[in-house]
């Protein structure tokens, strides 16, 4: 009867976050009235895009629309849009449902390596970490790349490493739709398989894929008895590992070959550039100090100081309590970890799909005290910091720390202006014009902007200077029409330097422009839009 009750309580306890998640994050999408930033407009005008050619039946088209970013994605977002309509907030909420599959994924991956208690609890943590709360209410690839990856992960233990034919094929679809969703998605999956490839071939018993402690060792391998030895020899013919893995790989492969193949020189390239453009955006190098504990501060931000330390405490119990688990779960951690920093190109979301493996190791350890009045404390605790970084991260309260609780964030009611300035762009005969955006501002840049154009149906051209670069620009200056700019304003940020340049050779030229509009901004900055005469 305890253990039944112990288990009820932690299954309501991760009901409980669950719906609080669910509905606190409806609440902040529909109450938020920020604009879309750089990428999330990016991302979202790539969304509008896929959205009206299926919706005009022209399928054909879908795989030209980018050659950069693959379309699951945004793909994966039509159907709400043909149920509710195309609108921001119906975008970002696509991903509940990639939370419903990370949850989902966390429980059975620390199911099969623990218990139902260590996937509950798992499950409840992943919920809690504060950069998970914040990027399921933006329109970003990496909280869908996350789940996905955590999908293939769990798709991959239930193959029991490719033996079964069935998850073998299942993790190949998985893992094609993961490539389509963002083209690193390899590098997420293949060194988690790997490692637990290799912790399952030296731990587990190759006939019945038990756990082995001590056994029967007949090289590198393990064996539960000598009857087991005898029953894999004699299966060892018959044995499907290599095909199927195989086969799981080419299932891959057609799911993501009919977006790849016909973008694979443009995709090379890019990616080529854009792993090595660290140093042009001070990125640390991997030579130095910074370079390697770069990722562990950008852990330590994601989870929290509390998260961190209970992951901490969880990897030495497991060290001193299960080496198999030790292994399983931290060596996938640790493989990422070092070829995400040997790579030039680094960003904290970069590192999020190492969190489920965080998540589930501090679940297993609290899942595994011997004193279940102990692990039952440490649940709730776990819940109460959890219920308290989506407030914080909600309604703007708790206030503390930022180490303890992450920074307050609540919704924004706040007019910058963009349907005006788009509005003003039109009346004052912008139709087939060139406007281009010299600020690289958060919400008034090109790729914002033109996001709304898109939107709305505005017909004229929106391009960010600061991405054209000066000497197009220059080069290109008496074919503009229409400048955008912010005043006063203060050049930082990778592209800072450029955005001076820009203003100066502007400023320098301002007598062929007449002001046609000025808003007064949140931030008590002024927007400007100048028209050539």
């Amino acid at each position: 009867m305890e253990v039944k009750y112990l288990k009820d309580s932690e299954f309501l306890v991760l009901l409980l976050i669950t719906t609080f998640v669910v509905i606190t994050n409806v609440y902040f999408i529909a109450w938020d009235d920020s604009p879309q930033s750089w990428d999330p407009a990016l991302h979202l005008t790539y969304s509008f895009v896929y959205f009206n050619l299926i919706k005009s039946l022209q399928f054909s088209e879908i795989v030209k629309v980018s050659n950069y970013y693959p379309p699951f994605f945004y793909l994966s977002s039509t159907p709400l849009y043909f149920l509710f309509g195309f609108s921001e907030d119906i975008a970002i909420l696509t991903n509940l449902i990639y939370y419903f599959i990370l949850i989902y994924s966390v429980f059975q991956i620390a199911k099969i390596m623990k218990d139902r208690n260590a996937g509950v609890i798992s499950a409840v943590i992943i919920s809690a970490f504060p950069a998970l709360i914040k990027f399921q209410r933006v329109y970003m690839i990496d909280f869908a790349l996350l789940s996905l990856t955590a999908f293939a992960i769990l798709l991959y233990l239930r193959s029991e490493d490719f033996r079964n034919l069935k998850y073998s094929v299942l993790f190949g679809i998985v893992f094609g739709i993961a490539e389509l969703t963002k083209w690193n998605a390899f590098v997420y999956i293949i060194p988690s398989i790997f490692a637990l490839f290799l912790v399952n071939y030296f731990m587990r018993c190759p006939y019945c894929h038990q756990i082995v402690k001590n056994g029967w060792k007949v090289g590198y391998r393990r064996f539960c008895s000598k009857k087991h030895l005898k029953l894999y020899e004699k299966s060892a013919k018959t044995n499907n590992t290599m095909l199927n893995f195989a086969i799981s790989l080419f299932v891959a492969f057609l799911f993501a070959a009919w977006w790849y193949l016909p973008n694979l020189s443009t995709v090379i390239m890019r990616l080529t550039y854009f792993a090595n453009i660290g140093g042009k955006e001070g990125d640390p190098a991997f030579l130095t100090i910074q370079g390697w504990i770069y990722y562990a501060n950008s852990i330590l931000d994601a989870v929290g100081a509390v998260f961190l330390i209970l992951f901490a405490v969880s990897i030495y119990y497991l060290y001193k309590n299960n080496r198999y688990l030790f292994l399983g779960l931290l060596t996938p951690i640790a493989l990422i970890y070092i070829i995400l920093t040997l790579l030039s190109n680094k960003d904290p979301r970069y590192i999020m799909p190492v969190l489920p493996f965080v998540a589930i190791s501090i679940g297993v350890f609290v899942s595994s005290l011997a004193n279940r009045k102990y692990s039952t404390i440490l649940t709730f605790i776990i819940l109460l910091f959890g219920l308290l970084n989506i407030s914080a991260l909600t309604f703007g309260q708790p206030d503390i720390d930022n180490k303890i609780l992450p920074n307050p964030e609540h919704p924004k009611k706040e007019d910058w202006k963009i349907y005006a300035l788009l509005e003003a762009i039109k009346e004052s005969g912008g139709e087939g014009k060139i406007v281009v955006v010299l600020p690289d501002h958060p919400y008034l840049n090109g790729q914002s902007l033109n996001f709304y154009r898109l939107k709305e149906g505005y017909k004229f051209a929106i391009y960010n200077g600061v991405y054209i670069g000066y000497e197009a620009f220059v080069h290109n200056f008496d074919k503009i029409t229409y400048i955008i700019l912010i005043d006063p304003r203060e050049h930082k940020g990778v592209y800072g330097d450029i955005e001076k340049k820009l203003y100066e050779f502007f400023y320098e030229r301002k007598d062929n422009f007449e002001v046609v509009k000025v808003f007064d901004l949140p931030d008590n900055s002024k927007l400007y839009i100048y028209k050539r005469t």
